[in-house]
């Protein structure tokens, strides 16, 4: 009799735990993914004139004009997103204080060796006070998404 309470008491736990976990793991799954549908950062296409972008430290998202002044070329949207996402966050860490950043517009041209995107922007220094910035970069319509900075003043 000891041993069937035994068994009725570790099929119990054994049936409480599995729930637990399988709980736990359907909440996370649901918290994961209403996390990810509320983003705000919507890139632009080359016929728009503006887009948001979403600063998720300072919840905050900005609307950010956008000219595009590439022709004859074709550039997929899959690679122009990851281009303007590049230059946008190495921009930010040109900043002292990296939680100021608001961005407000992002151009692209077309140069004799590949391509330029300037993106201005502003931000505070160590000090507090606000300031504006331009950073350029330069960029092949390659495979390679990345983007090498230029300058910035």
């Amino acid at each position: 009799m000891l041993e069937i309470l035994e068994i009725k008491l570790k099929t119990f736990t054994f049936k409480k735990i599995y729930t637990m976990k399988k709980l736990l793991f359907v909440s996370l799954f649901f918290c994961l993914c209403s996390v990810n549908s509320y983003s705000q950062t919507k890139l632009p296409t080359i016929s728009s004139k503006d887009f948001s972008w979403e600063e998720k430290d300072q919840g905050q998202t900005f609307k950010v004009a956008f000219s595009y002044f590439i022709e004859d070329v074709e550039i997929p949207q899959e690679r122009l997103n990851s281009i303007i996402m590049n230059a946008i966050i190495k921009s930010k860490y040109k900043l002292k204080n990296k939680l100021s950043f608001k961005p407000t517009k992002v151009s692209m041209y077309m140069l004799e060796s590949g391509f330029l995107i300037d993106v201005k922007y502003s931000g505070k220094n160590s000090y507090g006070a606000e300031s504006l910035s331009q950073s350029y970069f330069t960029f092949k319509n390659e495979d390679d998404v990345s983007v090498e900075h230029s300058f910035t003043k």
